[in-house]
């Protein structure tokens, strides 16, 4: 028997910030991603596999948890930024991870059960593979307190 896995994509609300909007998607489809441009930033949460995402130049974090309700932080989220390149968004920069990982002295455990998650189902939305390979190939070779990853990672 074969067992399909439904993963709900849906369009969730518009934000506007003066005269600009997004809207904001839960898990969208290729084609809505889209729609929302050339750099995206986005929620992904581990413990339910869900991943909320809106234009990058128009919504920033704090927004999409305003809007739509959502418990912030925690180890089991991944607050990204993600360029286009080509017909895939790749993940730049994570500003909430970037600070645990410069602070690990003081964040390590979290740093640790971050990595402990399951991140590979993002994949489907936003290649994290370049940037995870980054962060902890980063961790290994510095030193620990106010290592100063970068905010965004060339591609």
């Amino acid at each position: 028997m074969i067992r399909a896995k439904h993963i709900l994509e849906e369009y969730l609300t518009l934000f506007t910030r003066s005269q600009f909007s997004t809207p904001l998607f839960l898990n969208p489809s290729r084609s809505e991603l889209r729609e929302l441009g050339d750099a995206i930033r986005f929620i992904a949460d581990s413990s339910q596999k869900k991943l909320y995402a809106g234009d990058a130049n128009v919504v920033v974090h704090p927004d999409i948890t305003k809007v739509l309700n959502l418990k912030s932080g925690g180890p089991t989220q991944l607050w990204g930024y993600a360029r286009r390149r080509g017909n895939q968004y790749v993940l730049t920069g994570s500003d909430s991870l970037r600070h645990k990982i410069d602070l690990r002295d003081l964040y390590g455990d979290y740093v640790e059960e971050f990595f402990g998650y399951d991140w590979a189902w993002v994949n489907k939305y936003v290649n994290i593979n370049p940037y995870f390979e980054f962060v902890k190939n980063f961790m290994e070779t510095t030193q620990i307190r106010h290592s100063n990853l970068p905010r965004e990672i060339p591609l």
